[in-house]
């Protein structure tokens, strides 16, 4: 796991601490802005991987289209 995503977890969950032990010293804005990077990173991670079971999707459709050794040609 990057140190990015890593940094906002850790922080994420200060700012929760920060609201159940102290209310008034709660920062809202902070926490939505930590709350939405971990959300941006996380959507990039969710393309990233969709798009990498597409690949694995078209490799095993064409896997399945007969067996390997047909088509390869050895020279």
């Amino acid at each position: 796991m990057s140190a990015g995503i890593t940094s906002y977890i850790q922080d994420i969950f200060k700012y929760i601490d920060s609201y159940e032990k102290n209310y008034d010293s709660f920062d809202m804005e902070a926490f939505l802005q930590t709350y939405n990077g971990i959300y941006a990173v996380f959507q990039a991670l969710r393309e990233q991987r969709e798009r990498a079971v597409e690949v694995d999707q078209n490799f095993l459709e064409r896997i399945k289209q007969g067996p390997l050794s047909s088509r390869i040609c050895v020279r």
